[in-house]
């Protein structure tokens, strides 16, 4: 268990006990802890190796059925994607020079931008504020079924080595219709298309952010087109990406989770989801292009 990661979390915390005593993360993870006491706006808690620590009451977690809340964010891989999200951040940047931003700027300003636990401490309290008042145990009871479990290891860990083999495959051979059509479903009711297309659009806004271009006339219209070129490409890239991540899948299995997300039930979780994945992105987005902004100026002041 890494300690520096949880205490810059969010933490479900227990009120004052004396005795050793487990308690649970936002992440599902659980961490021993001997001693716990809220002082006003600061908790503070002692693990069970005697040290001490405190962290910010508007990180700690005591209402309502938030140890539920705390088992949902774990079934639903929100650690793993806002993981997945950061890199993806920082990866855009490796090999990048518009002549304005330079490679080491963006660098700095999407690992800086992007951290990964920053993200998750977004995430996680976007989740939670949205899943309180909701059906918890229900989504909980669904997530934790076998046709849940099977999708979230074929969702969170695809091999990703024979894909080329896949592609060439499809090409000799294409998928059945219904097959296809099934992915289609999939993705409409999912919005991964719009989901990864609005993610591209904010990476891009943090650059222009960054670069004091946002304002300019010309960028909207230039917007407008770079949206439509992603939107298509994403699309036809993300059929064939779903086709593959989902080849091993039966055809019964996969329609019974489809169906379940155009439910009401699976609807909100899905939702909910993205929306915390989108909140940490657009916190990223504005931090990466503030941290590209002042390095700009900087180095322009130091050219003046």
């Amino acid at each position: 268990m890494r300690v520096l990661f949880w205490i810059t979390t969010l933490v479900v915390a227990l009120p004052a006990i004396s005795e050793s005593e487990t308690i649970l993360l936002v992440d599902g993870s659980r961490i021993e802890v001997s001693a716990l006491e809220v002082r006003e706006d600061v908790v503070v808690f002692t693990t069970a190796d005697g040290s001490r620590h405190s962290v910010s009451r508007e990180f700690v977690v005591t209402e309502g059925n938030d140890a539920s809340i705390a088992s949902l964010i774990e079934l639903v891989g929100l650690k793993e994607l806002v993981g997945e999200l950061a890199s993806s951040a920082q990866t855009a940047a490796a090999g990048f020079d518009d002549g304005i931003v330079d490679g080491d700027t963006l660098a700095l300003a999407m690992r800086e931008g992007f951290a990964e636990s920053r993200l998750y401490a977004v995430a996680a309290r976007a989740f939670r504020e949205s899943a309180s008042g909701m059906r918890v145990d229900e989504a909980i009871e669904w997530l934790s079924s076998p046709t849940a479990r099977t999708m979230k290891r074929v969702e969170l860990a695809p091999d990703r080595a024979s894909f080329h083999d896949f592609l060439e495959s499809v090409t000799k051979r294409p998928p059945h219709i219904d097959r296809v059509e099934l992915v289609m479903r999939l993705d409409r009711v999912t919005g991964a298309t719009a989901a990864a297309t609005e993610m591209q659009m904010a990476l891009l806004g943090a650059l222009l952010t960054g670069t004091d271009r946002q304002e300019d006339p010309d960028t909207g219209r230039l917007l407008d087109g770079v949206r439509e070129t992603i939107t298509t490409e994403t699309a036809s890239r993300l059929r064939l990406t779903l086709l593959y991540s989902y080849r091993n899948v039966p055809d019964d299995e996969l329609k019974r989770y489809v169906s379940h997300l155009e439910s009401e039930e699976g609807a909100w979780v899905h939702e909910t989801l993205v929306e915390a994945l989108f909140a940490a992105l657009r916190d990223g987005a504005r931090r990466a292009g503030e941290i590209m902004g002042e390095r700009i100026r900087r180095k322009g002041k130091l050219a003046a």
